[in-house]
């Protein structure tokens, strides 16, 4: 029986789940999983290369209750996929995207600013002096 049976056993109970040595679960099958599941507070998707900002956006929709997720390595998910998910799961309070290459330092302070903890390959000092810099140039930049 293969990791992913095993959850799918008992998912209406489920708190906490981790998929990072499932590599045979794709963007469908995690949507029709998440639509059963709004318990969960951890999710942990790191090392799933092919998670796209689809399965974020079922995620979003149907987890609200999320606290913590970690997508760090899931290289196609972008600031669009993560908007989604911080719109809808209002107590999410740590967020791991380490090695997410399409996710831009200026959404990920913003992530800081509403006090997320956020574990990035970008660090806070960083991002806060880089922040101060451009203010200092009287340049108006969204975040």
């Amino acid at each position: 029986m293969g990791c992913w049976q095993v959850i799918t056993q008992h998912q209406s109970q489920l708190r906490h789940i981790n998929t990072a040595s499932c590599w045979d679960i794709n963007d469908r099958t995690l949507g029709e999983f998440f639509h059963k599941c709004n318990k969960l507070r951890v999710i942990e998707l790191n090392k799933m290369e092919l998670i796209t900002d689809t399965i974020l956006h079922y995620l979003a929709t149907n987890c609200p209750h999320l606290e913590h997720l970690n997508v760090a390595s899931c290289w196609y998910i972008t600031d669009k996929g993560l908007k989604k998910v911080v719109e809808y799961c209002k107590v999410l309070r740590i967020l791991d995207v380490r090695f997410c290459p399409r996710l831009t330092e200026q959404y990920l302070y913003s992530l800081y600013l509403r006090g997320i903890n956020v574990k990035s390959d970008y660090s806070l000092a960083r991002m806060v002096k880089r922040r101060k810099h451009v203010n200092n140039l009287g340049i108006n930049v969204q975040i």
